[in-house]
């Protein structure tokens, strides 16, 4: 039986608006930051995950520092 995945957080500041989600379906997974600001997306980041990040969400467990590469700057 294969492994879903999926989680979407939005962070909120003033005009604004930060995006973080992952997504695992069986073996491949990714994760991503995009970053709007007044409503216009400005930036994407998205890379694979590392086994240990996979194996970790596979157990439920928290990831530490999971979209410390991802650092999108305005």
């Amino acid at each position: 039986m294969p492994f879903h995945f999926s989680n979407t957080e939005i962070i909120r500041n003033g005009n604004t608006k930060t995006v973080r989600k992952v997504f695992l379906d069986g073996s491949k997974g990714y994760k991503c930051v995009s970053k709007y600001k007044n409503g216009k997306l400005k930036k994407t980041i998205k890379k694979k995950l590392k086994s240990k990040e996979k194996a970790c969400i596979r157990r439920r467990e928290f990831v530490p520092e999971l979209f410390y590469d991802c650092k999108c700057v305005i």
